[in-house]
């Protein structure tokens, strides 16, 4: 197979994250905003406030606005993240989200034996 004069062009982003969280838990939500301190487009991460039922600032005046299933899954439609990170186990359990892809903290900063991340790509110096 002749390869000569074939161009690939390859564009990386950084991995979008959504973070759920209770909403009045103000402990965890300074851990995610530290957490996104130090992600590689972590400013573009979005924060899913898991809310007991829909406030009364996202319904109508005379309508009684969606139901907190359907905004939890308009937030994860409008933003498309790759991982929804869970800040206590079983948040996430009511979004409408791929199970495989939803992660604890912990497992997002976790490192194998050399010390590379589980998701996204490493950063390594160096030709191979």
């Amino acid at each position: 197979m002749n390869t000569e004069g074939v161009n690939a062009r390859i564009r990386v982003r950084p991995l979008r994250f959504g973070f759920v969280l209770n909403p009045n838990d103000r402990k965890t939500l300074r851990r995610v905003i530290e957490a996104n301190t130090c992600l590689w487009g972590g400013l573009f991460n979005f924060i899913i406030p898991l809310f007991r039922r829909t406030p009364k600032r996202y319904r109508a005046q005379y309508l009684p606005g969606p139901t907190n299933k359907q905004l939890m899954d308009g937030l994860v439609e409008a933003f498309e993240p790759d991982f929804l990170v869970e800040m206590q186990p079983g948040l996430a359990s009511g979004i409408t989200f791929p199970a495989k892809r939803v992660i604890g903290i912990d497992e997002l900063f976790r490192r194998d034996e050399h010390g590379r991340g589980g998701f996204g790509l490493t950063a390594e110096s160096g030709a191979r």
